[in-house]
């Protein structure tokens, strides 16, 4: 019977203690948080204008137009990879 009245009185002390601990915790917050008042908005400064940015224009990659070349015997335009000529047929150096 002592045993019974001792765990009541634990579980009476521990209810009030945790009320207590959340009353205190509740305490704390309300001094702490302040609310916005209804009808007003948090206004934010608009950030200052940006001048736009121009970068250097994209650059293609550089193709060296194809040579022509004469042929020195016949005077023969070909192309500039061609090791002999297509018309009389001597070599090309």
């Amino acid at each position: 019977m002592e045993s019974k009245k001792w765990g009541i009185l634990i579980l009476i002390f521990s209810i009030i203690g945790v009320g207590g601990l959340l009353g205190l915790i509740g305490g704390i917050l309300a001094l702490v948080y302040k609310p916005i008042p209804a009808g007003q908005t948090q206004q934010y400064a608009a950030p200052p204008p940006q001048q736009p940015y121009y970068g250097p224009p994209p650059q293609q990659a550089y193709q060296a137009p194809p040579q022509a070349r004469v042929c020195p015997q016949c005077g023969t335009q070909m192309q500039a990879n061609v090791r002999f000529c297509p018309s009389c047929g001597r070599q090309q150096y």
